[in-house]
């Protein structure tokens, strides 16, 4: 038996997710660093894993491991990857914690999604040029224009959120605001550093707004109504609220053609995924996660390649971005190479119907 939460997750000031740029160290170090807008889901998961210990007072002491008696409501280690040829492996044990949907935004009771990424494009046939996207030989047929994109700006037009019904929108700067921070980094001893000068770019969320996911948990699990737990880059503060939902809603809606894959998440899959697909409006952002084993990680300060005593970052990998639109040629195709019971327990790879 299980039950689901719904949580309302709310930054008490600035935030910082981290992403692959971030300042890190000697040749790769970057000096100009934004956050992203949107939490990963894999934060997500162990922000929920370490609010979970706290409440039940097994937050493992400095330089030891989780108790044996945590590993039962966490589970025995953090998000993993299996084989991509298997779709990444089956469903985790994560102990009392079951699954969680895609992240979203709420204003009031409603939810809001990131908005197709072809939303203030008019997306047609160009008679000028054939294309071939695959398949038979020689099969061309009219190139797609997206007619408006300019190269330059990207897709700064579908820079919206929008709720499933797309009968309400809000531009991404009505809800994200940016707050910049400059600084001159210092040395141990208290001296500037070379090159130290730095500036990180924050954001908030306007008035009113907030994180939620719904969240899935064992029956006897105990979530609590509300709480402070620290979240992203800097360990900032966020309000928790969790109540008591009926399951999540399906995402997918009937299809009506002409048929669209609309991602609510980020998805992780083959990029040969786009030669079943007439065409498709994405982008892509790199991905890496911390991998933890709680019997083994004490040193949660440091991040390594190969200690197992400190968290171990992964392999980087790409995602289409959520808001990707995907026109399939065979949808039962796509749709396969999307599912992963893996991904899709965490929030990854969820999608719903476009036309």
């Amino acid at each position: 038996m299980s039950k689901t939460y719904l949580v309302k997750l709310r930054p008490l000031s600035s935030y910082y997710f981290g992403g692959e740029l971030g300042f890190g160290g000697g040749d790769s170090r970057n000096y100009l660093v934004r956050s992203r807008k949107w939490p990963q889901q894999t934060g997500l998961l162990g922000m929920v894993r370490y609010l979970l210990l706290q409440e039940k007072g097994w937050l493992a002491e400095k330089g030891k491991p989780v108790d044996p008696e945590g590993k039962k409501i966490i589970g025995d280690s953090s998000f993993a990857l299996g084989d991509e040829k298997a779709g990444w492996g089956g469903k985790m044990d994560f102990g009392e914690i079951e699954s969680l949907s895609p992240v979203f935004l709420m204003k009031g009771d409603e939810k809001y999604y990131r908005a197709p990424r072809n939303h203030g494009y008019d997306t047609k046939p160009f008679t000028d040029a054939t294309v071939w996207y695959g398949g038979t030989p020689g099969e061309f047929q009219p190139a797609i224009e997206l007619k408006g994109f300019e190269a330059k700006k990207g897709l700064e037009k579908a820079d919206f959120v929008t709720t499933l019904a797309f009968d309400k929108l809000f531009t991404d700067k009505a809800v994200f605001q940016a707050v910049e921070q400059t600084g001159i980094e210092k040395g141990e001893g208290g001296e500037t550093k070379d090159q130290a000068l730095y500036k990180q770019t924050f954001y908030r969320l306007a008035k009113d707004w907030s994180f939620g996911f719904y969240l899935t948990v064992k029956d006897d699990a105990e979530i609590p109504a509300s709480a402070r737990v620290p979240f992203g880059g800097e360990k900032r503060l966020f309000a928790w609220e969790a109540g008591l939902r009926e399951p999540q809603p399906p995402w997918l809606r009937e299809p009506q053609p002409p048929i669209g894959l609309f991602l609510l998440s980020d998805a992780l899959v083959s990029p040969e995924i786009l030669d079943h697909c007439d065409f498709a409006v994405t982008e892509t952002e790199d991905f890496r996660f911390l991998e933890t084993v709680a019997a083994e990680t004490v040193e949660y300060s440091q991040i390594t390649r190969g200690d197992k005593k400190a968290p171990r970052k992964s392999e980087k990998y790409n995602l289409l971005k959520a808001g990707s639109v995907l026109y399939p040629k065979d949808k039962t195709k796509v749709e396969t190479m999307l599912h992963s019971e893996r991904l899709r327990q965490i929030g990854y790879n969820h999608f719903t119907y476009i036309s």
